[in-house]
This record gives C-alpha cells, structure tokens and sequence, in this order.
C-alpha cells in the first residue's frame, strides 16, 4: 500500500511538472549574435580566470579562459540578463540587449568578496540561493582553502571549517569522524552533490577518501537538517558539490609531506576539462595517487598513523539539451588500502594487533534539470547510487609466549591454532533516485514565495560475512554444537544480509524578499525499521536589516533509524572477540528537537573584511540508542541488544 501511493506521488509529481516543460525553446543557429568582454580585478587590474558568466533564467553560460576573456556565441535575440559570479567575488548582474548578426563587448570589473556574502548555495532550501540570502546559515569551504593548506582529501580540509571539529579516533586504522555542534559523527549526514549515498559503512573512512581535486566546494549547514535529506541529518550536513568543467584545461600537482621529518605522505593528482565551443557540453577527468608510510611515535612497533596507499579516478560532464534544460552526471571509483598496528610488514593473522582494510568504492549519480523559459518553474530528476567492496581484519593474537620467547621471532613460530581469524568481507549497495518540482510565485498571501515539493526512494543493502569463523560451529559451555529451533547447527559467526528500503516525500514553501524570509516545511518518510511514518517539520526564519547582518531562527526536528548493522562508526573488537549488535523488537527512531539562534555580522575596515558569527544551539534527543551487554555464549562473540534511552541535551555556543 506504501509502495503504491509513493509512486502514485511520483506520476502526479511528473504529470504537473510536465505542464511547463513544452515552453523551452531552442536556440536557432545562426543568430550570430554574440557577447565578447573580460573580468578584471577591481583592486589589481589582474584578468581572472574560471569565473562565470551565466544568462539569468537559463542553465546557459561559460566561464572565462586563461586570459580573463569570454565569448558567448549564438544567442537568441532580445533582451537578456548576464550574471558574474565567482569564488571570492561579488556577484553582479548586466541588463544586455542582443542583437541579429551583431557582436557586443560586456566587461565585469570584480570587487573581492573574501567573506563570501554572494556565494551560491544549494543545502540550505534545495536550489540555488545567495548565501546571505539563504534560510539557514551556510558555511563554505572553496577549493582555494583546500590548496592554501595543502589538503589532499576532505578530512584534511574540513578541519579549517570553524564549528565543526574532524578527530581522529583510531590510532591504529586511522579513520576519522566530524563532530557538529558537540554531536558525533552519527548524527551528520555527508551529501555527494546534496545525495545522502554515503552509507554507514562508507562513511568509517569516507572522509579521508574523497581526494580535495575533485571537490568544487563544501558546504556546511549546523543543526537539524532531516526535513531536507533524512536520517541521520541531526547535527547538521556536509554537502560535497563536485567540480564541473569550466574551460579547457590540464593541471598536474604533486605535493610531498613528512611526518617526524622521516615517513613520507606523498599525493599526485590531475584534472583534465574540455569545453565545447557553444558551452552546450563539456567533461573533465580527475585522479589521484596518495601513499602514506606507517609512522610508530614512541617506538613499541605499534603505529600511530597506519599505512594508506590509495587511488582515486572520476569524471564529471554536462550537457545542454535546449536552452532551458541541461543533463550533468559524476562518476567516481576509490581504492584504498589501509593498514594499522605492529608489524606491518607481516600478514594480519599473525600479529599482536592489526586493524587492516581493504576498499573499492564506486559512486555516481545523474541529474536532469529542466526551467521554464520564465524561469518560475524547475523540475528535477535525480538518480544516485554507490557500491562499496571490503576486505577487513580487526583483531590479532596478542603477544604470543614460546618457551619464554616472543612468537613469531627466528625459531620460535607462532602455533598455528592461536593464528587470528576475524577476516571480513563486507559488501554495501546504496541507491536512490527522486523527483523535485519548485515554483516561483510573485506574491502569495504577503510576499513573494518560492513552493517546493518532492519525493525519494533510497535502498541500502549491506551484507557481512566473517568467513572462517561462518566455518565454524557455534559451541555451548561444555563443547556441544548449538542448535537453532530446526535442530540445524549454528555457524559462529552467521552471514547477515540487510536491506532497508525509504519512501520520503517532502514538501516547503519560502517567503523571502531581500530583507524577510519565512519558510515553512515537513518530510514524511517510512523507513524498514520504524513501524510508523516518521514526520519532520522545519521552520525558519530570516531577517537582514542591512547587506551586512544576517539575523536567523531555526527549528527542525530530525530523526535517526536504527539499523541491524551499525558499525558505530567503527568495527570495535575487544581482545580478538567479534561484536554483534541486535535491535530490540521494539526500538523505535532516535528523534531530535533543534533550535539554533544567529547573528551573522559582516563590516569593511578600509581593505580589511572582518565577520563576525554568534550562534547559540540546543538539541533535545529522545529514545537515544543505547547497548546493553548479552550473557556470554561463550562462542567467542559478543552480543549486544540495541535499546532506546532515556534521552540527551546538546546545547552551546559558537562564535
């Protein structure tokens, strides 16, 4: 019944965003009317490269070349409006009248905008707004910030975001977590292009594999976020936009870093784009090699960074199909190996302690974009997916006696029955493919408005395996075979599949002008795990006296799913024994109450922008996950049932 009046949501949704889509026209070839000019530095004179000159209303637009100069060629006759925008810059906009078989100079001289006042931003409302001008506040990361400080990957460079702490919580195997407003990584949802396809299981090390020449901009939003992306968005999110061709371009870095001035962390990437000359298509190619030597800090044989040896390859294109729509898809591979512990030269099974993976993650998605030519209606359609493939180890065999000699050395072997055996494969599968419709009103009720609804289905299938202790039989206390209620014997460790299935419709409208903006909104989803629908209204209020202050309120309420497999972020073994977690039949979804106060405050002194930021947070979080500890079996793995408890406060304050 669920299954039937979601995509009875998705044919209406198409049928009415339908509607508008005959009014795109195409561009007659050839008009011969053209637009040539260049963008200077206000400040320098200097002509800038990659900024982009877009025709307001349309997906239409280039960028400029290496000498700061652009040409748009063939444009349809009449009057049009040229937007500049680039990073570091204010936006300006040039009312231009095109003419049949004439070309036209447009210059841009761009005023430094090192606050970013004019950013695009897509996480706070879902489509395209001025970051001063955006319901929630928005926190960007450019690429520029990644190359300043030398980040080879999105963890090294999200610790420069203030309000959100990237830690280290392995020491061993090295994978880290972000922490947003005092809540661990559980609670953030990471978006791939505003898609939450990053899985519980992709997250563990996620962070540190995404390579920075892939990443166009992060963009961080603080405070419950799931009535836009879902589960899990609590906290806030960490909305990863990819890179898009601009121009025609090669680049080839290599940077080399020591730690201890002795082990090496070595990075080479590339980006490769080509453009074509109407703008209509245009793809790049990006890679990257990372090797990172173990490093032991205090010399006892135990690493302190474990080893990385990694590649990354992907592509990003577009394509124009008619002045008003526009076709863009991604496509990323990662392999990484990873390795923490003593003796790394040694095969895990045979070492005190060895945390060890081994991933290939393949990632895409595809969108389709279509305006009218008012531009008051968007439709959107939107498919992700990613499929991890792990090889694990977690655990080790300790420091191993042989006659009063250390195990493993010259003439002393390890016995072959203390080897370790906590392999793991782990295969993950996560996609989700939905439908987005916005509509610009002129006025409705008080003010001008902009109404947006949608809906998302999202599949996750993971399925773990420990293989030679899924050999083995499951023994009682006094060594019997243990049997299940068919009187078949049971694996010690049984293969566990896990498919979790979620329809979400979601729906808002925003009042806004360039002072107010009120938005109103909810999401509605049914998850696997939760008996009942889950309801996650949003409400947001926006107030800018000047250019220069931003005033915010916001509420959200969010919640949190449980799963079968939860690897808490970490896959945790204590003393080489595997852990399992079950959920309690009647667990029910974490559920979040968050309110956030800000004052956003910008002023020029001379050429010095200073900005200042005061945001006071407080999140209530009921049925709050907890783990309670199972009898032992005494079958080497140790159980735990997933309860809810009483509940927490997060509350605080960033400046």
């Amino acid at each position: 019944m669920i299954r039937r009046q979601f995509f009875f949501a998705l044919l209406t949704l198409i049928a009415f965003c339908g509607l508008d889509a005959t009014s795109t026209v195409e561009f007659k070839y050839p008009s011969d009317a053209n637009i040539v000019g260049h963008v200077k530095d206000s400040k320098t004179g200097e002509h800038l490269i990659g900024i982009t000159i877009a025709i307001k209303g349309t997906t239409f637009g280039t960028s400029t070349d290496v000498t700061g100069h652009y040409f748009l060629r063939n444009l349809r006759p009449g009057e049009i409006t040229l937007v500049m925008r680039g990073m570091g810059y204010k936006s300006q906009e040039r009312v231009v009248l095109v003419q049949k078989d004439k070309t036209i100079e447009v210059n841009f001289e761009a005023e430094e905008d090192a606050i970013k006042l004019d950013d695009v931003v897509i996480s706070a409302n879902r489509e395209l707004t001025l970051r001063r001008l955006a319901p929630t506040l928005v926190n960007v990361l450019s690429d520029k910030v990644f190359a300043q400080v030398n980040a080879s990957n999105l963890a090294q460079g999200l610790v420069f975001q203030p309000g959100v702490r990237v830690e280290n919580n392995c020491q061993n195997c090295g994978f880290n977590q972000v922490r947003i407003n005092g809540l661990d990584g559980r609670y953030a949802q990471i978006l791939i292009d505003s898609r939450p396809i990053m899985s519980a299981l992709a997250g563990v090390y996620g962070l540190e594999q995404i390579p920075a020449n892939m990443i166009e901009r992060v963009e961080v939003v603080r405070g419950g976020g799931s009535a836009l992306y879902g589960s899990s968005a609590i906290a806030g999110v960490v909305n990863i936009i990819t890179k898009e061709p601009t121009r025609n371009s090669f680049t080839f870095n290599e940077s080399m870093s020591f730690t201890d001035f002795s082990k090496i962390d070595n990075n080479a990437n590339f980006n490769a784009s080509i453009v074509s000359d109407d703008n209509r298509a245009g793809a790049m190619v990006f890679g990257q090699a990372r090797y990172r030597s173990p490093w032991d800090a205090d010399g006892d044989s135990y690493s302190e960074l474990g080893k990385i040896n990694a590649r990354s390859l992907g592509t990003h294109a577009y394509l124009r199909l008619t002045d008003y729509s526009k076709l863009t898809g991604e496509f990323h591979t990662l392999s990484e190996f990873r390795r923490g512990g003593d003796r790394i030269d040694l095969p895990p099974h045979v070492v005190g302690v060895a945390e060890q993976t081994d991933h290939s993650v393949y990632s895409g998605n595809l969108k389709y974009d279509l305006y009218s030519n008012n531009y008051k209606h968007h439709f959107q359609a939107y498919t992700s997916g990613q499929i991890v493939n792990r090889e694990s180890y977690y655990g080790g065999i300790g420091e191993i006696d042989v006659n009063g000699h250390v195990g493993g050395s010259l003439g002393y072997p390890i016995p072959q029955e203390a080897y370790g055996n906590n392999y793991g494969v782990t295969k993950g599968r996560t996609y989700m493919a939905g439908l987005q419709y916005s509509y610009d009103l002129d006025h409705f009720l008080f003010m001008p408005s902009q109404l947006l609804f949608g809906a998302e289905y999202t599949r996750d299938e993971l399925n773990d395996v420990m293989p030679l202790l899924a050999w083995q039989i499951a023994m009682d206390e006094n060594g019997n075979p243990i049997h299940d209620a068919n009187g078949q014997v049971i694996p010690l460790y049984p293969e566990l599949d896990q498919n979790i299935n979620n329809y979400s419709l979601f729906g808002q409208n925003e009042w806004k002008n360039d002072r107010w903006s009120f938005l109103l909104g909810a999401r509605l989803d049914k998850h696997t795990e939760v008996k009942d629908m889950i309801l996650s209204p949003r409400a947001t209020l926006r107030y800018n006296p000047t250019r220069d202050i931003n005033l915010r309120a916001t509420y959200a309420k969010g919640f949190r799913a449980p799963q079968v497999f939860d690897e808490d972020l970490h896959v945790g073994v204590v003393g080489g024994e595997a852990q399992k977690v079950f959920n309690d039949p009647n667990l029910k979804p974490e559920i979040s109450h968050a309110f956030s106060l800000s004052a956003d405050l910008y002023h020029r002194f001379g050429n010095v922008q200073a900005n200042l930021l005061v945001e006071g947070f407080y999140t209530r979080l009921n049925d709050v996950f907890t783990n309670e500890e199972q009898p032992d079996q005494h079958d080497g793995i140790k159980r735990y049932t997933r309860v809810n408890g009483s509940g927490a406060k997060v509350f605080g304050l960033n400046l």
